[in-house]
């Protein structure tokens, strides 16, 4: 799958942290916002996506 996203960034809201494609929230398979409960966790993940190439591989975002 081609990226189409050039900037991550982690964000604090009302539910807890939320990574951000260039500035939209990161969502899961139903299409609901993923909120994290610690500012660590959002970061890893985060960190997980921005280390992806021009194709993003499913594979590489795996839970540690």
């Amino acid at each position: 799958m081609k990226r189409v996203y050039s900037q991550v960034t982690v964000a604090q809201g009302e539910q807890g942290f939320s990574v951000l494609l260039d500035q939209k929230a990161l969502r899961s398979p139903g299409r609901r916002q993923l909120c994290l409960p610690t500012e660590a966790m959002a970061r890893a993940i985060a960190l997980e996506w921005d280390s992806q190439g021009d194709q993003i591989d499913p594979a590489g975002l795996t839970a540690r």
